[in-house]
């Protein structure tokens, strides 16, 4: 999460969107709002939106080479991934609803999954995902 703020306020401070939203609220504030600044609103929204989306896919990149690449391997990592991310999610701590339902759809992980909601199962679910991660890893030759 801490990597993540990092990379979003380098990406903001390099498009200057500070400096734009201290102006339109000073516009805001002498009551000098234009249509024209709805315009430049709208399109700083948007430069943040998709600031936020970039540093949340920058940090979700991992690449290894300690095994060869196959679509089974990867999808078992997103499995695991998904299952870890439930496990953060049942103990209240921070997680992104976008990573998650990305690994979900990585992982080829059923909607039924969010159904279950007990951390032991949840628990159950991660543990079965990283013994079939493991095993996949010892075959990762044959994939």
């Amino acid at each position: 999460m801490k990597q993540y703020q990092i990379t979003l306020h380098e990406l903001l401070a390099s498009h200057n969107v500070f400096q734009h939203l201290d102006n339109l609220q000073d516009l805001i504030n002498t009551q000098e709002w234009t249509s024209a600044n709805q315009a430049e609103y709208e399109s700083l929204d948007k430069t943040i939106t998709e600031s936020m989306l970039t540093a949340e896919n920058n940090l979700s990149k991992r690449i290894t080479t300690t095994y060869q690449w196959s679509p089974t391997l990867k999808k078992a990592v997103q499995q695991l991934r998904y299952w870890n991310m439930r496990l953060q999610q049942a103990r209240n701590q921070p997680y992104s609803d976008i990573q998650l339902r990305h690994f979900q759809q990585e992982g080829d992980i059923p909607e039924e999954a969010f159904d279950i909601i007990a951390e032991a199962d949840i628990k159950r679910a991660q543990h079965e995902a990283f013994n079939k991660l493991k095993e996949l890893q010892t075959k990762h030759t044959e994939l």
